[in-house]
C-alpha cells in the first residue's frame, strides 16, 4: 500500500488521504484497518499464545492500540495470534472487532539506586506515586500520561475463536490517546493526547495538555512520556501544622558519629537558612546541658523516644530562646529541662515568628528556697503547642511571697495549646501566687485557645494561703477559648482559688468556655470565676464545681452549664406595679401606666410611688432583661386594639418591646399585652410602660389594678456568692 510510513513501530496510526485508519501490527507485520465510524469488518476473536519467559525488564508508559471496529456478525474465524490492543476512540454503532496481540516481552532492567530516607517533617501535599524505571541517579521520574487507545463503534458480538497458545509476552505500547476529532479547525478545549484530522491539510495532530499545544505526528509516532525513577523510600510522617516546610538541609548532633556534639554548635554552623531553604537538626539520644540560641529557619528534632534526647538548661539564661527574626520553625521530641536554683528563670522564649512544639516535655523542677520560674515567656509571635507535657513543681519554700507565672504573656501573641497537652503544676509554699496564664497589662492576644487539654494546679502544703487561678487577664485583648478540657484547681490548705479572673486594661477581656469539667476545691473561697466591670465571661455546656461561686461585676453568661456552687442574684432586680388601676390606655399617642406600688427596687435602681412613678432608673450601665404586663378592660360596645411598649427617656421606643391585644364588641371585656426582651441601658436612663390606640376605633380602655407591672433586671452584673 503506497504512502504507508517507513519503518513504522507497533500500534502506530495512519490515516490516509480517503480518510481510513490504519494501525501496524509487528507481530504480522501488517497495516490493518481501525475504527471507520461508519461500519467495521467483523474479526475473529484473536486467541492466546504460549506463555513466554517472564522477565523482568523496565517498563514503558502504558498504552493500547487500536481496537477495530465490530461489524455484523460473521462466521467463526480461524483461530490466530493475539493482536496488540486497539486504542480507544469514538463510540460508534459496529459490531467488536478483533483483539490485537499482546506484544512480546521486554528485556530485563537493572535495578536502579534506591533513594535515603527522607526526613520527618510537616504534612505536605501528598506526592503521586512513582512507576520502576531503568538504573539512573535516585529520584523520582515524571509518570506518563495513560490513556486508551481509539475504541471502534460497538456492534453485535461474533462468535469466539478457540483458544491458540499463550504468546511471549512483549514489550508495552505506546500510550494511546484520549479520543480522534476531524475538521477544518482545531477543537476548542481538547483533552490530553488527543487526535485531530484536518481535512484540509490532511495532517494528524496529537494535542499535549503540558505544552498546551498541538504537534504534527503525520510522519512518526504520538510522543510517550520517558520511563518513571525509582521509588524514594516512604519518610516517617511529619507532625501537622499551618506551615509545610521541606527540610532538605539537615545537621546531626550525637554524643559520637554525629556532625556535632553540641546542639548550639550545630546551629552555628548554619549561615545558609532561609524561608526557602530551611534546616533542621537532628539530635540523637543523650543528655545535652547547654542553652540554646535558635536561629530562623532552623527546626530541633529529637530522634528516637521522647525520653531519650534531652537539652538541660544552665540557668544562666532562659533555656532556648529564638533570636527575634521572624521565621517559622518547630521543635519536636525532646525533653526540655530545666532546673532552677535562681529565680526569674525560664524554658522557653519568644519574641518573633511563628513556632510549633510538637510531641515535647517542658519541664521545672526546683526544690530550691524563695525562688519562681515560668515555662513559656511570650513577647511576641505565634506559637503552637501540641501533644506536649507542661510540668512544673517547685519544692521549695519561700521567705516571701513569690508569684509563679506558668505561660506569662506581655506582648501581641496567639497561642494555640491542643492534641492532649497536659500541664501539671505542683507548688508546696504556703503564700505564693500561682498563675497559669499570666496576661500583663499591655499584653494583646490575638488569638488564644486551649483545646481538648487536662490541666491540673495543686497546692500541697496544708498551711497554703495564697491564690491560685488557672487565668488572668489584665491585658486588653479579643475573646480567648478553652474548649473540651479537664481543669482541676486544688488545695490542701486554705487561700483562694479562681478558674478564671478577668480584669482586662481596656474592659474588653473576654473568654469563652465550652464543654469543660472545671472543678475548684480544697481552699477557704473556691471561686469559679472574677470579672471585672465591663469583661465577659460565656460558659456553654461546661460541668462546675466552685462552692464560692463567682465574684465581680462583669458579665456571666452560663449557658446549659450545670453550676454545683452558691448562685443568687442581688441588687440587680426591680419590680413597680399599677395597684389603683383606671389608666386610658387606647388613646392616640399614647399614655404612661403610673406605678404606685413595688415590689423590689434594688440599690442600682430608683423610683418613686408619688413623683414621675411612671419612671425605672437604672443608676447602672450594662446589658438588662424587660418584661412587662399590660392589662386592660373596655367601658363600651366597642372594638379596642391596644398597643404596649416600653419607652426610654421619654422619647424613644425601644425594639422589640411592642405588643398588641385586641377585644371584641363586648363591654368589660379584657385584654393583656406583655412581652419580655433585652435592651442596653445606660447610667440615668429610665423606662416607662406605655399603651395606646392602635386602631381607628376610638373610645377608653382603663388598666386594670395589680395587672399592670414592669420589671428590669441587669444580667451583665452578676454577683454569685
Amino acid at each position: 500500500m503506497a504512502g504507508f510510513p517507513v519503518n513504522p513501530i507497533d500500534g502506530q496510526l495512519y490515516t490516509s488521504p480517503n480518510q481510513t485508519e490504519y494501525q501496524y501490527v509487528l507481530a504480522s507485520n501488517s497495516w490493518r484497518i481501525v475504527g471507520l465510524l461508519e461500519q467495521g469488518n467483523p474479526g475473529a476473536t484473536g486467541v492466546a499464545g504460549v506463555a513466554g519467559a517472564t522477565g523482568a525488564g523496565v517498563q514503558g508508559s502504558t498504552g493500547v492500540g487500536a481496537q477495530g471496529s465490530t461489524g455484523t456478525e460473521g462466521v467463526e474465524g480461524a483461530t490466530g495470534t493475539q493482536g496488540s490492543t486497539g486504542g480507544q476512540g469514538e463510540t460508534g454503532a459496529g459490531i467488536q472487532g478483533v483483539q490485537g496481540t499482546t506484544g512480546s516481552e521486554g528485556a530485563l532492567g537493572s535495578t536502579g539506586t534506591q533513594g535515603s530516607t527522607g526526613l520527618r517533617g510537616l504534612i505536605g501535599p501528598e506526592g503521586s506515586t512513582g512507576l520502576q524505571g531503568s538504573e539512573g541517579e535516585t529520584g523520582v521520574g515524571t509518570q506518563g500520561t495513560t490513556g486508551a487507545g481509539i475504541q471502534g463503534s460497538t456492534g453485535e458480538q461474533g462468535p469466539t475463536g478457540s483458544k491458540g497458545n499463550d504468546g511471549v509476552t512483549g514489550e508495552q505500547g505506546i500510550t494511546g490517546v484520549a479520543n480522534f476529532t476531524r475538521g477544518s479547525t482545531f477543537p476548542p478545549s481538547p483533552q490530553d493526547r488527543q487526535l485531530y484530522w484536518d481535512n484540509e491539510d490532511e495532517i494528524t495532530y496529537f494535542y499535549d495538555e503540558r505544552s498546551d499545544s498541538w504537534i504534527d505526528i503525520s510522519s512518526g509516532a504520538i510522543p510517550v512520556a520517558g520511563p518513571a525513577g525509582l521509588d524514594g523510600v516512604t519518610g516517617a510522617e511529619g507532625a501537622t501544622g499551618p506551615i509545610a516546610i521541606n527540610y532538605a538541609q539537615t545537621v546531626t548532633v550525637a554524643k559520637s558519629g554525629g556532625d556535632y556534639t553540641s546542639v548550639q554548635a550545630a546551629i552555628d554552623s548554619i549561615s545558609d537558612a532561609s524561608a526557602i531553604k530551611p534546616y533542621t537538626v537532628l539530635i540523637y539520644p543523650g543528655t545535652y546541658t547547654e542553652d540554646i540560641t535558635m536561629e530562623a529557619w532552623v527546626s530541633l528534632r529529637g530522634v528516637g523516644d521522647l525520653a531519650s534526647t534531652v537539652i538541660a538548661g544552665t540557668n544562666s539564661a532562659p533555656l532556648l530562646a529564638f533570636d527575634g527574626t521572624f521565621s517559622v520553625s518547630i521543635i519536636e521530641n525532646i525533653v526540655l529541662d530545666l532546673r532552677p536554683t535562681a529565680n526569674a528563670q525560664s524554658v522557653l522564649s519568644v519574641t518573633n515568628g511563628v513556632h510549633q512544639i510538637v510531641g515535647c516535655k517542658l519541664s521545672v523542677i526546683s526544690a530550691t528556697d524563695d525562688i519562681a520560674a515560668n515555662v513559656l515567656d511570650l513577647n511576641g509571635g505565634v506559637v503552637v503547642v501540641r501533644n506536649s507535657n507542661i510540668d512544673y513543681n517547685m519544692d521549695g519554700n519561700s521567705l516571701n511571697a513569690r508569684t509563679h507565672s506558668i505561660v506569662t504573656i506581655s506582648g501581641t501573641v496567639t497561642y494555640d495549646f491542643t492534641n492532649g497537652c497536659f500541664f501539671n503544676i505542683d507548688i508546696d509554699d504556703v503564700n505564693d501566687e500561682v498563675t497559669l496564664f499570666e496576661e500583663e497589662v499591655g499584653a494583646v492576644v490575638t488569638n488564644g485557645r486551649l483545646l481538648d487539654t487536662v490541666i491540673e494546679i495543686d497546692a500541697n502544703n496544708a498551711s497554703f494561703t495564697g491564690v491560685i487561678s488557672m487565668f488572668d487577664v489584665k491585658g486588653s485583648s479579643p475573646e480567648k477559648s478553652i474548649q473540651n478540657s479537664y481543669v482541676r484547681l486544688r488545695s490542701a490548705g486554705f487561700g483562694e482559688r479562681y478558674a478564671f479572673r478577668l480584669d482586662s486594661s481596656g474592659d474588653t477581656g473576654s473568654i469563652k468556655s465550652t464543654a469543660n469539667q472545671i472543678r475548684v476545691e480544697g481552699f477557704d473561697k473556691n471561686y469559679s470565676f472574677q470579672i471585672a466591670e465591663g469583661d465577659r465571661f460565656v460558659s456553654h455546656f461546661d460541668d462546675i464545681i466552685a462552692d464560692s461561686g463567682a465574684t465581680g461585676a462583669g458579665e456571666l453568661s452560663l449557658a446549659s452549664s450545670t453550676f454545683d456552687g452558691h448562685m443568687s442574684m442581688t441588687d440587680y432586680a426591680c419590680q413597680v406595679y399599677d395597684s389603683t388601676g383606671g389608666t386610658d390606655v387606647h388613646t392616640a399617642g399614647g399614655l404612661a401606666v403610673p406605678f404606685d406600688a413595688q415590689t423590689m427596687v434594688d440599690s442600682i435602681y430608683t423610683h418613686s410611688t408619688v413623683t414621675n412613678n411612671s419612671r425605672v432608673y437604672a443608676t447602672h450601665a450594662g446589658l438588662y432583661k424587660i418584661s412587662y404586663s399590660l392589662g386592660f378592660v373596655t367601658d363600651a360596645d366597642a372594638r379596642r386594639n391596644v398597643r404596649a411598649y416600653v419607652r426610654k427617656n421619654g422619647s424613644t421606643e425601644l425594639t422589640p418591646s411592642m405588643s398588641y391585644d385586641y377585644v371584641r364588641q363586648t363591654a368589660n371585656s379584657n385584654g393583656t399585652c406583655t412581652a419580655l426582651f433585652y435592651a442596653r441601658l445606660e447610667g440615668g436612663d429610665y423606662l416607662e410602660l406605655m399603651g395606646e390606640q392602635a386602631s381607628t376605633q376610638t373610645g377608653s380602655a382603663s388598666a386594670v389594678a395589680n395587672a399592670s407591672w414592669i420589671m428590669v433586671e441587669l444580667i451583665r452584673g452578676l454577683t454569685l456568692n
